[in-house]
């Protein structure tokens, strides 16, 4: 009757990561990556992303960031729903988030330093 389909997320795949303003515990599922605890609630569908950038990735670092741009960015003016950050996450978590996105066939990078996304993506459009 109703086109429903649920997911459960792999606990043991999960990282801390801050989508909004605080550090919440982000876990990956078949198709999402979500924080369904603290509220708001996070979503990102995977389905939706193009490709993925680790930002301030250097060995002397404590913590990560992890950009998601979206599919379509080509096309949007916006600049800020083109793309979602994920800041200060766990180094330790790299590897385990690199071979998550090769699962889930995403393209991913990786630099030093952060990005000014809004002025990466409008260069590339």
């Amino acid at each position: 009757r109703y086109a429903l389909e649920f997911d459960a997320p792999y606990r043991q795949l999960g990282f801390h990561g801050a989508p909004k303003s605080s550090s919440v515990f982000l876990m990956p599922t078949v198709s999402c990556i979500v924080d369904l605890i603290e509220w708001p609630p996070f979503v990102l569908n995977l389905e939706d992303v193009e490709i993925a950038h680790f930002e301030r990735v250097h060995f002397q670092l404590k913590n990560f960031d992890l950009v998601f741009v979206f599919k379509g960015f080509e096309t949007e003016t916006s600049g800020n729903s083109s793309y979602i950050r994920i800041s200060s996450v766990p180094m330790p978590e790299l590897e385990t988030l690199k071979k998550f996105l090769d699962e889930q066939q995403i393209k991913y990078y990786e630099g030093p330093a952060n990005l000014n996304w809004p002025n990466t993506l409008k260069t590339i459009r």
